[in-house]
């Protein structure tokens, strides 16, 4: 009897120590999920304001928008927060704000937001001409989706706005349209709906820069093309293209008299908010020229920089390429030119144009070697540069460029193995045209520039540098393979 009572009690008191576990499991397991659940509360308020706030600072300054990081206490917790942003495209931003906890824990934290951020201002100031997607696709594999040939000359330069493609080419008619918006898969011909003669255009297009813009008066939006002629007078054209069956020239405008010597024709072009800016190679008398389109878009009138009787700013170099842009620098906003050139000792610079009637240079960069600067992109604070191909060292280079005045800091290079001719960056992509024989298009992951990563090649003999460009998940290149003009897609 005495054994069998033992027994009972040590029965009784496991069935009691099993009971408690569980009732103290219970209790502990209630405290854990009330406290999870109020960090979770108080991590995604601060995530939301977080993203909040990049929304209103945003509006303000839209650079200003770049991945920081902080951290934050909730009673014994320590939550990290992160804002996270990715330019999708030049004008569009995702931000993401994330909170972590218990990071090294068993059960690690997290809660996750994101936003897209559009600069509506900056697409109004060039024009409309920027691209709102990023790619559906990492392009692991490029094919041609439709293609045209050109019978008469060769292709220098084209622009895509809104599915619309305008290209300048060597030889009459000099100018050629073609509306993609209709192109099919495998479309072989068929694709230029205008290409014939325009009156008083009588040069080859060397750079052509397509713009959407209102009118001041009635607030009627136009289209219009500005062109860097190959002429030695009526270096810049002006097309009304907003019927773009029926374009019509203008205005034909030459520069001052003293823009003279072995190359004063118009060579590159680049339109932004009620100005257009065009340079010439180096020649006698000034290279780099501002014209004023705010008072009528159809006859750009030149700004007398320095002399009124020799308008203009001399860069003593030849400019291939250049972007102009505002942004805020030590909270003054600032309208900067960034360039490349085939000065040995200033490949890229900065000029400042914030007065269109004085400029300066905001700041420059030697590259090492002798090799031209050829071809630039501008995304964000990040400025793509590439080169000539060099027997040691990169052709393409990655800048920030919070404030230019205290220099562009390097973010990362890439050997690409031949000239960089042009660059166009699409959310983590970078489209580049090089010289290199078999493939003349590469394409890179730039998601992290300290480590850019090649993901395939397409073949496309002679691409011209200024004739490639990027809009909504098609590529449009032209070049000297057959057939010259090709629209490429990735499946």
């Amino acid at each position: 009897m005495k054994g069998g009572s033992t027994l009972e009690l040590l029965i009784a008191l496991a069935i009691l120590s099993l009971t408690l576990t569980a009732v103290v499991s219970v209790v502990f397991g209630n405290q854990s999920i009330t406290i999870d659940t109020e960090i979770n509360s108080a991590a995604l308020q601060k995530t939301s304001e977080l993203l909040r706030n990049e929304q209103v600072r945003s509006k303000g300054d839209y650079l200003s928008s770049t991945t920081t990081g902080q951290e934050w206490s909730f009673g014994s917790h320590v939550i990290r927060s992160l804002t996270e942003v990715t330019d999708l495209t030049p004008c569009k931003k995702r931000v993401t704000g994330i909170a972590l906890w218990n990071e090294q824990t068993l059960r690690p934290q997290n809660i996750q937001l994101s936003t897209l951020l559009v600069d509506v201002i900056g697409v109004l100031k060039v024009g409309g001409d920027c691209f709102t997607r990023s790619p559906r696709t990492a392009w692991q594999t490029a094919i041609r989706f439709a293609s045209d040939t050109i019978t008469n000359g060769k292709p220098k330069t084209l622009d895509v706005l809104n599915g619309i493609l305008y290209m300048g080419i060597d030889k009459s008619p000099y100018f050629l349209i073609s509306d993609t918006r209709n192109a099919t898969p495998n479309q072989a011909s068929g694709l230029w709906t205008f290409s014939a003669p325009l009156t008083s255009l009588s040069a080859a297009i060397n750079s052509l820069d397509v713009v959407r813009l209102a009118d001041q008066k009635t607030g009627e939006r136009y289209s219009y093309v500005y062109a860097a002629m190959h002429s030695t007078t009526s270096q810049l054209v002006a097309i009304n293209v907003s019927n773009p069956k029926s374009p019509s020239v203008t205005a034909n405008v030459s520069l001052s008299p003293c823009v003279t010597g072995s190359y004063p024709q118009g060579w590159f072009v680049y339109v932004y908010d009620e100005y257009v800016y065009l340079v010439t190679r180096e020649t006698a008398g000034p290279e780099f020229h501002i014209f004023d389109i705010s008072r009528q878009r159809s006859v750009p009138v030149e700004i007398p920089i320095g002399r009124a009787v020799c308008k203009g700013y001399e860069l003593t170099d030849t400019v291939e390429q250049m972007i102009v842009r505002d942004q805020i620098s030590n909270g003054v906003t600032k309208r900067y030119a960034y360039l490349v050139t085939n000065e040995s000792d200033r490949e890229i610079r900065v000029l400042d144009v914030t007065n269109p009637f004085s400029i300066f240079e905001a700041t420059h960069i030697d590259l090492p070697g002798s090799q031209d600067a050829m071809s630039l992109s501008l995304v964000g604070e990040r400025l793509y540069v590439g080169r000539q191909s060099t027997l040691r060292g990169p052709e393409l280079y990655v800048y920030n460029t919070h404030t230019p005045y205290d220099g562009l800091q390097i973010l990362g290079t890439k050997e690409v193995g031949s000239s960089v001719v042009g660059i166009r960056i699409a959310g983590p992509l970078a489209f580049i045209a090089t010289t290199k024989v078999g493939q003349e298009l590469q394409f890179f992951d730039v998601t992290d520039t300290a480590n850019i990563v090649k993901v395939t090649t397409y073949a496309f003999l002679s691409i011209a540098g200024n004739a490639m460009d990027y809009e909504n998940d098609f590529l449009y290149v032209s070049g000297q393979s057959t057939p010259q003009f090709q629209i490429l897609h990735s499946p």
